[in-house]
């Protein structure tokens, strides 16, 4: 595995749940994944019933190759190895990333793709 990530990296930062509809309810619940330069990141969990021990669980990241990332949970043994894909999504005059699992309409721990706004 690639121990070192590279400061471009394309999944750097806040990744969440559905691409932002101004209806009001992402902001009452929600997740995300947020991924830092130093191989860490949170898996943020936001609203309903959501225990306060999961409302942010570390994370551990390591890139394998260009689309290919190991993933786990802190507390976790066994590492996910994860093969992605990142496409532009447009909601009006609004864009963002998409990322999710190579041919699949989820991201590893997640129900759906995630988003990352970038205009």
């Amino acid at each position: 595995m690639n121990q070192k990530n590279n400061k471009q990296d394309e999944l750097l930062g806040f990744w969440e749940n559905g691409a932002d509809d101004l209806s009001g309810l992402h902001a009452i619940w929600g997740y995300a994944i947020e991924f830092f330069e130093n191989q860490e990141g949170v898996y943020h969990n936001w609203g309903g019933d959501t225990p306060q021990d999961e409302k942010k669980q570390k994370i551990l990241w390591i890139r394998n190759d260009e689309k290919t990332i190991s993933i786990k949970f802190e507390e976790e043994l066994v590492w996910h190895k994860v093969e992605y894909q990142v496409d532009l999504y447009v909601y009006g005059e609004v864009k963002w990333l998409r990322l999710t699992e190579k041919d699949k309409t989820r991201f590893w721990a997640t129900a759906e793709p995630l988003y990352k706004l970038i205009q």
